[in-house]
């Protein structure tokens, strides 16, 4: 299984306000998504927490945002 960080659009929790959240999405080994984590953002050190969002800066950076209703 392999994961990265995506915007995922989840205006359809938002009363169809915009709403962009960065989560990892997991997938299955032929790409389809498989899972989700809820927004979460945290590091044991200062520096485990710069290089998880500059991880996340990276796996985003690019790529297409993912439509939150079919994460659910």
């Amino acid at each position: 299984m392999n994961w990265n960080h995506r915007i995922v659009d989840m205006r359809h929790e938002n009363g169809g306000d915009p709403w962009f959240e960065i989560r990892e999405v997991y997938y299955e080994e032929d790409g389809e998504v498989s899972g989700h984590t809820r927004i979460c953002t945290g590091g044991e050190t200062v520096e485990g927490l710069i290089f998880c969002l500059e991880r996340m800066l990276a796996d985003i950076k690019g790529k297409q945002v993912i439509n939150g209703e079919t994460l659910t």
